[in-house]
């Protein structure tokens, strides 16, 4: 191969590569019950175990507790009350996702972070439909036989 012909296949694979990575989706999933949901990798700060996790006295429908982290203390979202999930069988958060919302940082309690899923941007959908947990998402990540919600961290209930 020329030195012409090695630059050009140079150049061709690193426009491929540009054209994947714009074209990849990272999210994290985990699960609420038998439900896998997912938010957007570059919202999420950390996954921390919910050990930590401080109950508040006359807490609103959806706060499941403030959690210790770092040098502040943030407010932990009970997705399974927000969302209309049915109730777990343990009542302690095994995890709290860290994630941002603008300028703050949130907690949202779930069962288990199952993955971090590297995937592809045409298997992402709009969300559709009347249901009213549609303006809560982002969209849902549909591949093979999976459906996964992915939620809005701006859409998050405000604490």
């Amino acid at each position: 191969m020329t030195a012409q012909g090695h630059s050009a296949a140079i150049g061709q694979t690193a426009t491929a590569d540009s054209q994947a990575a714009a074209n990849a989706v990272h999210l994290v999933c985990f699960l609420l019950g038998d439900e896998e949901l997912a938010v957007p990798v570059d919202r999420v700060i950390e996954v921390v175990r919910g050990t930590d996790l401080n109950p508040i006295v006359d807490n609103t429908r959806y706060l499941a507790g403030m959690l210790p982290y770092r040098t502040e203390t943030i407010p932990v979202v009970d997705l399974r009350q927000w969302l209309n999930v049915p109730p777990s069988d343990v009542d302690v958060v095994s995890r709290v996702v860290v994630v941002s919302q603008g300028t703050k940082l949130i907690g949202l309690a779930v069962d288990d972070v199952t993955q971090v899923l590297r995937g592809d941007r045409r298997f992402w959908q709009e969300p559709s439909g009347d249901s009213p947990r549609q303006r809560f998402l982002a969209g849902y990540y549909t591949e093979d036989e999976r459906r996964i919600p992915i939620l809005e961290c701006d859409h998050l209930p405000g604490i």
